[in-house]
């Protein structure tokens, strides 16, 4: 118990010896005041090991005999708000500003309860002879210091009369002198609204009114001056009363609606508040300041609607392309689908963005403007940039893949195939360029849009459209290439001089080349799309091989057909334009897939023939062909003449320029070869080109019956 009370006093003096480290209130630092034998008990304690080690073991033991602490309640999980974005900033200030525009207009209320009074002390001050010509002396004054100010204007703008009507008669014809003579232009009109400026200045230094006075005339002089440069900014863009110096692509009509509008937002904005000012300098009341201000600000959002409303349509129709310029028209071609979308909501993004304007004014959301003015030029940045991307990759695909007359004589159908694939390259990198402006443009606005594309579900997306889009490009590739190769082999086939048979040959591979090419592209490239997009193609190719085995059991003879085929193909048996007879048809080989054969007779009919019924095939077209005559003779005593005249024959048909080439060798007579009833037949036979010895032998034929007439040699029917 001894020991226990010394470890108690042991404890409260460690207690109290660390609690020096931390701060503690007066009260406590009274009351809790160790005594020195205590701590030198602890100190004794703390030097001996034994008695340490016996503390260590108490502490713990005090450790765990004390009831463990409830655990803090979780705080419930918040909304994560960017505080830079418009959301944040609204959410932020929208309570507070709400309860601002409550008193602001609860104070209206009570200023327009407070007319009658004002108007009764309104009516007294002008009752009262001293206030009355006060307030009189002040309207001269006014009217003194506008009036010379306007005859000011009014004599700069007649001395320039002439000068800008000079001007305005100008009609260059490059872009670069049609800007500076805008610009002298607007020059003429800007040098008026500084002599109304100056004459306004002057006259008020001179006059020196009473203060009031004074303070309404600079909110009068300033607004004018502010407005009218802005009027002028306006008619310096539109040009409605010059179209000759006109920089923008606007027809005068819309030019002239065009600067009408920011005429009449411009007046009620500067002149409205121009007004409000001055009222302000002639003691009306904060809260009726601030309502004449909301008053303006929900007038010029009014305007601002009406004009998107009474344009809708103008707009959308030249989002389509259906306007006049060349230019827009040039754009209606790409990417038409999503301009025709664009056009159709338009309006509803212009008076949202109406609107969140008006709410950031309204409600006085700090940075709601900057971020509002920022986000608007970034768009404009990246909206102008995307269009000059669109044209630099117009401009470089026609340059790029523009096909020069050394290419197109070397390569006949390289230009087709680029023709093929150009519209379809333009739109793929234009939707890369449109879709990198719609993140740009979320997040300039501050919807995370790279936030997201850095996710891992937006990194996935992203990886898998990169690849499917890359093994497209080269399966696009290899198709061209390998069918360029092959056509520009088999050009070089047929401009050479002994290229028959390879000719013919590789007009029956070429088909077959790439119908097994386009097969084995179709295959790889659909079975990457589907494993990028998260198809497990394994249980697809083991199904594919079950079903595979059960065609091969299924379709033997489509297999004999396809085996068949091979091998009369590799050994060269038949080839496209070779004259055949194939199980009783004969005719020419029009084309050959890898089952069947197509085959043209005389009589225009079509036979496909699968190669698995081909049990021999007949080749009229293999390297040379002979012609059999069987000459029927009458007489047996004109027999030497008749061989006579047949070699007769042979040499004038040799020596004929038209058919010596279809020749091959010297006619060949055996002899008499049978007798008949009427005669006897003399057979013959002609080496010929490979078919040609049908023509060969029709040419002999005439020839051998007008030289036997003329010989008189009598021949059997």
């Amino acid at each position: 118990m001894i020991a226990f009370s010394h470890l108690k006093r042991a404890l409260l003096a460690l207690a109290l010896t660390a609690g020096l480290a931390m701060p503690v209130s007066p009260i406590l630092a009274a009351d809790a005041k160790p005594a020195a034998e205590e701590v030198q008990a602890l100190i004794t304690a703390l030097e001996d090991e034994g008695a340490r080690a016996r503390l260590v073991a108490q502490l713990r033991l005090l450790l765990t005999s004390q009831p463990a602490a409830e655990p803090a309640p979780a705080e419930p999980p918040q909304a994560e708000v960017k505080p830079d974005s418009l959301a944040g900033l609204l959410i932020a200030g929208i309570a507070e500003r709400v309860q601002q525009f409550g008193r602001d207009l609860q104070g209206t209320i009570d200023t327009l309860r407070d007319l009658p009074r004002i108007y009764a002390q309104g009516r007294a001050m002008v009752m009262d002879g001293e206030m009355r010509s006060g307030i009189l002396e002040a309207l001269l004054s006014l009217s003194a210091i506008l009036g010379i100010a306007l005859l000011a204007e009014f004599a700069a703008r007649l001395t320039l009369t002439r000068p800008r009507l000079a001007v305005e008669s100008r009609q260059p014809d490059r872009i670069a002198m049609r800007a500076f003579w805008l610009v002298a232009w607007a020059g003429l009109h800007l040098l008026p609204i500084l002599a109304f400026q100056l004459g306004a200045y002057a006259v008020l230094s001179l006059a020196q009114p009473d203060r009031t006075t004074q303070l309404v005339a600079l909110v009068l002089i300033n607004a004018n001056i502010f407005g009218r440069v802005i009027v002028l900014i306006a008619r310096l863009l539109t040009a409605p009363d010059c179209p000759t110096l006109r920089l923008a692509p606007l027809e005068s009509e819309t030019a002239a609606h065009l600067f009408i509008w920011a005429r009449r937002l411009t007046n009620v904005c500067v002149y409205g508040i121009m007004a409000a000012e001055a009222a302000l300098v002639l003691d009306l009341p904060v809260r009726g300041y601030q309502f004449w201000i909301n008053l303006v600000g929900f007038v010029l959002a009014v305007l601002l609607i009406t004009f998107i409303l009474q344009n809708r349509r103008g707009f959308a129709d030249w989002l389509r392309g259906n306007g006049k310029a060349a230019s827009t028209r040039a754009m209606a071609a790409s990417l038409k689908g999503l301009r025709q979308r664009i056009a159709d909501v338009w309006h509803v993004f212009a008076l949202a963005y109406v609107g969140a304007i008006y709410m950031v004014w309204s409600l006085g959301i700090p940075g709601g403007f900057e971020f509002i003015l920022r986000a608007s030029v970034l768009t404009a940045l990246v909206l102008t940039a995307g269009r000059l991307g669109h044209a630099g990759i117009a401009r470089a695909l026609n340059r790029g893949f523009a096909v020069s007359a050394d290419l197109a004589e070397r390569f006949p159908g390289l230009e087709r195939r680029t023709n093929l694939y150009l519209p379809l390259l333009r739109r793929v990198l234009d939707g890369l360029v449109w879709a990198i402006i719609a993140l740009l443009m979320l997040e300039v606005w501050s919807i995370g849009a790279f936030t997201w594309v850095a996710s891992p579900i937006g990194r996935r997306i992203v990886g898998a459209a990169v690849t499917i889009l890359f093994i497209l490009a080269v399966a696009a590739i290899v198709w061209e290439i390998a069918s360029a190769l092959i056509e520009r082999h088999l050009q070089r086939i047929v401009e050479s001089s002994q290229g028959g048979r390879q000719r013919a040959r590789m007009r029956t591979f070429l088909p077959l080349l790439r119908n097994v090419l386009f097969i084995v592209l179709v295959v790889v490239v659909t079975l990457v799309v589907l494993s990028e997009i998260g198809v497990n193609i394994a249980p697809l190719l083991a199904g594919a091989g079950v079903i595979g085995l059960a065609i091969g059991f299924g379709s033997q003879a489509l297999v004999r057909d396809v085996i068949t085929g091979l091998f009369i193909l590799f050994e060269d048996t038949i080839n496209v334009g070779d004259i055949v007879e194939v199980t009783g048809s004969s005719g020419v080989v029009e084309s050959i897939t890898i089952r069947t054969l197509k085959l043209r007779d005389m009589r225009g009919n079509l036979h496909t023939i699968p190669f698995g019924s081909v049990g021999s095939v007949k080749n009229m077209s293999k390297e040379f062909a002979y012609y059999v005559f069987d000459i029927g003779i009458a007489r047996a005593d004109q027999i030497d003449t008749a061989i006579e005249t047949l070699r007769a024959v042979d040499d004038e048909m040799r020596a004929d320029t038209a058919w010596k080439d279809s020749l091959l060798a010297p006619i060949e007579i055996p002899g008499v070869d049978s007798f008949t009833g009427s005669g006897l037949i003399i057979r013959a036979r002609v080496k010929a080109e490979a078919g040609r010895q049908w023509a060969v032998g029709r040419e002999y034929n005439r020839r051998i019956k007008t030289a036997f007439d003329r010989r008189a040699i009598a021949m059997t029917g």
